[in-house]
Formats: structure tokens, sequence, C-alpha cells
């Protein structure tokens, strides 16, 4: 979502080649942060849960925190350092970000620590990470190269509902285990076949909001390219309405989950050149 925001800020790839390499290192460097920190709330639950994935379960036991490999305090140590270092890149790279990253840190202490926690609290979890993915992260890509404007809020109607759509069937791949250590999550609250249905009309809305902004001859060929993408989401979404289970979920939508994060780039940056 990063390249996105780049790619729309440019209308294309960037002439500024060293700004976007360190806008990578600082997605790179704040990401860390905030893992580190969720870990650190997540780890009496990751010594008894398993993610599972397409290539089979993986205990989150052998994470560092909750292999107890790296203590409780060291992690908070080190994840404070990482937000402090990507503080200060955002502030060489760009002053305009500095305040982007803040509320990206912000919104993640939120979402992982108690009290509040709002990743168990259904639907803000899904709000959250809508906003933090489909709203916070593009913005960091676009104000880097210019100011905000009607059109790129605009953009970010069809990425915040479309964000939202998608994440919902990724609380579907660990529905047992949540439900069996009572965790609340989308797919725990809701379920399955319910979880499916609210994931395809947040991205009918979407799609819908961005032929909308297509009619507005606003970003045009950027939104053809988007299609495709999204039109492989609500087909995965389908499947998992009609055949509602984790294995279906992890089978189906992981693998398009997938193909998006690798293939997106790569089309941007293909359309960018030719």
């Amino acid at each position: 979502m990063l390249y996105f925001g780049i790619i729309i800020a440019n209308n294309g790839l960037p002439q500024d080649i060293l700004k976007t390499f360190f806008l990578f290192i600082l997605t790179v460097v704040a990401s860390s942060s905030v893992f580190s920190w969720n870990q650190i709330f997540d780890a009496e639950l990751d010594r008894i849960t398993t993610r599972k994935t397409s290539f089979g379960p993986i205990p989150n036991k052998s994470l560092p925190i909750a292999s107890k490999k790296i203590s409780k305090g060291s992690g908070l140590m080190f994840s404070i350092f990482l937000f402090f270092i990507s503080i200060v890149l955002a502030y060489l790279i760009d002053l305009k970000i500095v305040s982007v990253v803040l509320l990206l840190f912000i919104l993640s202490v939120l979402y992982s620590t108690p009290p509040i926690r709002l990743k168990s609290r259904t639907p803000l979890d899904a709000i959250i990470n809508a906003i933090g993915f489909g709203g916070l992260v593009p913005l960091l890509g676009f104000v880097s190269y210019t100011n905000l404007s009607l059109k790129i809020l605009l953009i970010f109607i069809p990425s915040f509902t479309l964000t939202f759509g998608i994440y919902i069937p990724t609380t579907i791949v660990d529905y047992g285990s949540d439900k069996k250590f009572k965790l609340k999550t989308f797919a725990t609250e809701y379920g399955i076949k319910n979880s499916a249905k609210y994931s395809f009309i947040f991205q009918i809305i979407g799609i819908i909001a961005l032929f909308l902004i297509f009619t507005l001859n606003f970003y045009r060929n950027f939104i053809i390219l988007l299609l495709p993408f999204s039109i492989l989401f609500l087909t995965s979404t389908l499947v998992i309405y009609f055949s509602p289970s984790s294995r279906t979920t992890v089978l189906v939508y992981s693998p398009a989950l997938l193909s998006v994060m690798m293939g997106l780039p790569i089309v941007l940056t293909l359309y960018s050149v030719l």
C-alpha cells in the first residue's frame, strides 16, 4: 500500500529513487517496532495458539518473546528504540510524514495494549486495520511527494472499504483455535459465513466507489489496474461463503492475498514504465 501511495503521488514511478528507498526502510523499521510491541502483549496467547498457512500450521510459540528467547522488557526496549529510529527517518525524509508515522504508532498501541486493546473489540479491530493499511500507509507514500488534495482523499474511500472487506476473511483462518481459547475476532463474533458476507459487501462498496471516482476522471488508469485484483478477492470471498471453513480460507484466500501483495507492485511498475 505504501508503493500504491507513491505511484499515485507521482502519477507513475518516482524520480527521487533515494527518497523512495528510505521510505521503504522507514516502513520496515516502523513495522518491526509495531510487531515487537504486539508480541509483548500477545506472548501468553502465542504460547498456546498456532497460525494456519498455505504451507501448514506454524506454532506461534516459536516467536522470540513467546519462546522466551527475548524477555518482554528487552522486546519493549527494542520496540521503543525502533520507534525513535522511525521518527528520525521520517523527519529526515520529509517533515510532513512525521505526523503520519506518529498516528500509525498510536493506532498500533491502542490496537494491542490492554485495557483498551482494540484487536479484541470487534468490529473496531477491522476498522483499525483498514485505517492503518488502507489509509495511513498509502498516505505515508503520498504526502512524501506532494500535498493532500480532494482527489487523494477520494481515493482513500475505496482504499478503506476494500481493506476493511479484505481484512475480515483473515480472521477466519484461525477460527478454530480462536474459538477454543475464547478469543474475540470478527469471525468468532459473527461466524464464518456472516464474516464472508460482510467482507463481500464492503468489497462491493469499495468497487462501486472506484467506479464513481473513475467517472470523475481521477486516476482512471490506476483504477483499471486495481479492478482485476478486487475481482480476485471477491471471487475468493464467495468461495468462502459457499464453503465456510478455516481450511477453505487458507486454501483460497491466503494465495489471493499473496498474489496481490506480489502482483500489484509489479503491475503498477510495469504500467509506469511502459
